[in-house]
Parts: C-alpha cells; sequence; structure tokens
C-alpha cells in the first residue's frame, strides 16, 4: 500500500490549477469516506470525472475512497483530476478521525500516512473546465481574482498544511449573501465568506460562468448563491452527513446539470451564459 501511494503521487499534476476540456465530465463533491456513494457514481458513469476534495475523514471508509479515487487517476489519468480538499491534511486527519482509521486498519500505518501526505501535496487546487467552470474545494481568494496570478503565486510543492494565503483560502473560503464584499469567516483566521461582488469580478474577469465548489454540508446536496454563479455539491451520506441526499453534477460545452445520486436523474439545468 505504501508503493501504491507513492506512485499515485507521480500521477498527479503536481501544478496549482490545471485546464481540461472535455464533452462531459461528471464532478463529485465531498465524500468523506463514503464509499457506497462513490460506488453508485461509478455504477452510473464511465467517462471523464473530478473530484472536488475531502475524501477522507468522518465517514469510517476514508482509505477505500481515497485509493479508489486515486486508482482512477492511475487508470485514466487524462480523464480523471483529483483537487485537494482542505481535510486533505495532517492537521485535519487527526482531529477527524483519518489517522485513526489508518491505524486501525494498516499494520504500517506511519509510514503508509507519510506516503499519503504527498499525494495531499501534489494534488492541484484548482481546475478551468471546458474554459467556462472554475472548480475548486473552498471558494476564491478575495484580493488575486485573475486565475494566472493564482497559479503563478501559489507553488506547486505546496506544504503539508498550507501557509499560502491564497491557498489557503481556495481550500477554506465559502460564499455569502450576508455581504457584497467579504468578511472574516467563523472557520478561523485567514479565511474568509466572499460576497456577489467578489464572485461576478472573478467570473467576469476570467470569462468563466460558474464556479463549482464543494466544502459546505446541505441536506439537499447542492445549493447555489450569487445568482446561481456559485454551485456547492455535497456527495457524502456518511457519518454524521446520514440525512444528505448527494448530488453529483454533469458539466458539457453549453450547461451544468445537477445529479441526484440515489434516482439518477436531474434536478436542475444551469446553462451556458452568453454575453460575459
Amino acid at each position: 500500500m505504501i508503493e501504491f501511494f507513492k506512485e499515485a503521487a507521480k500521477a498527479l499534476e503536481g501544478e496549482p490549477i490545471v485546464a481540461a476540456s472535455s464533452d462531459a465530465v461528471l464532478i463529485v463533491g465531498d465524500l468523506h469516506g463514503d464509499l457506497d456513494t462513490l460506488n453508485k457514481v461509478l455504477s452510473k458513469w464511465e467517462g471523464p470525472m473530478a473530484f472536488l476534495g475531502d475524501y477522507v475523514d468522518r465517514g469510517d471508509k476514508g482509505l477505500e475512497v481515497l485509493a479508489k479515487v486515486l486508482e482512477l487517476k492511475a487508470e485514466n489519468p487524462r480523464e480523471v483530476f483529483v483537487l485537494r480538499g482542505n481535510h486533505e491534511s495532517p492537521m485535519m486527519n487527526m482531529e477527524y478521525g483519518f489517522v485513526g482509521e489508518l491505524r486501525q486498519k494498516v499494520p504500517e500505518w506511519r509510514a503508509t500516512y507519510r506516503a499519503i501526505v504527498e499525494v495531499y501535496v501534489k494534488m492541484p487546487i484548482g481546475m478551468i473546465l471546458n474554459k467556462e467552470h472554475f472548480l475548486v474545494h473552498g471558494g476564491i481568494p478575495i484580493d488575486t481574482l485573475h486565475v494566472q496570478r493564482i497559479s503563478e503565486s501559489i507553488r506547486a510543492d505546496m506544504l503539508e498544511t498550507p501557509e499560502d494565503p491564497i491557498a489557503l483560502q481556495m481550500l477554506w473560503n465559502d460564499p455569502t449573501e450576508t455581504v457584497a464584499d467579504y468578511m472574516p469567516s467563523p472557520r478561523g483566521p485567514g479565511i474568509f465568506l466572499f460576497g456577489r461582488s467578489i464572485t461576478d469580478k472573478f467570473l467576469d474577469l476570467n470569462g468563466i460562468s460558474y464556479v463549482i465548489r464543494g466544502h459546505e454540508y446541505t441536506v439537499s446536496g447542492f445549493k447555489l448563491n450569487h445568482g446561481n454563479r456559485v454551485i456547492t455539491l455535497f456527495s457524502s451520506s456518511a457519518g454524521p452527513y446520514r440525512s444528505c441526499r448527494p448530488k453529483v453534477a454533469v458539466a458539457t460545452d453549453d450547461r451544468l446539470d445537477i445529479i441526484d445520486v440515489d434516482s439518477w436523474s436531474p434536478v436542475m439545468r444551469l446553462q451556458k451564459r452568453e454575453n460575459r
């Protein structure tokens, strides 16, 4: 298993923001150790996929979920994209269960976890899909809004627990309707709630239609902010999220369909925004 994770680190992009184009890409939100939901998704979809992070912690199958996602990446490196979430972090794993899970399941858990942390460091934290969608776990950094500048400012070999303020905000920030610009987040220092004006500036500056992100639990499995320009996906019903109805999304060149995992039917369709 140690060698598996070492090889997985080599298969990852190693760049802070990646770009991809495809006719249709399935986007999966937080999984948090929910292997059942991941298997349901894989039974319905065989095409390109993008994962928004938070594979471990809270649920009891974090190791299996992380290994499966990385296996998909290794098998289809140009069609599977594995973003980093705020729980891909030693600080979070010590507190929210993943380290304890490893100790129970893996005899050489210390060495295995060191290899897993190297995987975390290689995961990109943002993605431009079809030049239309910006994928990220948390949200938009409040000061640096041009994607090129974001990519240039973040080191590809990020620290185990990112100290770079832009990387930290992309992993942790949340949208809000309370203020137009931004305000401090209750999640902690250096983290912000960003308002609609930040979203509009970011999307219009970069010629993008939507921000698609995870990070926030919602019972319905998705929520919309800022005039439907920010879409939150939550794809786990494991652990404390048993009440959730997990959602994923399918992004094409001209629309975004939000899909209920259990019924595999669309619950909402968002069209490509014109005249940006």
